[in-house]
């Protein structure tokens, strides 16, 4: 994939959620429960990220259903019951701040989008919404 500014737009997103929750975003150290934390967090993995894996990876963490799409090798490549069970109780992005707070959660949505395509730039993150709204106590 290679790191570039659009990397580091999506680790101001990760920064950001931890900042607000005072807890990892993604709290793991295992790679498939880490995809599969992500897609808990902000929803199915793009056909397209899937599609491109290749390799060892492809094989360890991608799995095909019986309709042939492609889809994360979870729960069934899951290491533990516990590892089941720590992404069973993620919760959903926009389920992480205060209704009140949704526009924060919409921002954070947007600097987390998964393809890196769809992305924004440093730049265009700068015009979100969140960035000019006044907040009241």
């Amino acid at each position: 994939m290679g790191w570039n500014e659009l990397s580091d737009v999506w680790s101001m997103g990760c920064i950001f959620m931890e900042l607000y929750t005072g807890e990892l975003l993604f709290g793991t150290h295992e790679n498939l429960e880490h995809l599969a934390l992500m897609e808990k967090t902000l929803g199915k993995m793009p056909e397209k990220f899937l599609r491109e894996s290749q390799g060892k990876e492809k094989e360890k963490y991608i799995a095909q259903d019986r309709s042939g799409l492609l889809r994360l090798n979870w729960p069934e490549g899951a290491q533990s019951a516990s590892s089941e069970r720590h992404v069973r109780n993620q919760l959903p992005l926009a389920d992480m701040t205060l209704p009140e707070h949704s526009v924060f959660s919409e921002f954070v949505g947007y600097l987390l989008t998964s393809d890196k395509s769809r992305r924004p730039s440093a730049k265009q993150a700068l015009r979100h919404r969140f960035l000019s709204e006044t907040f009241h106590d």
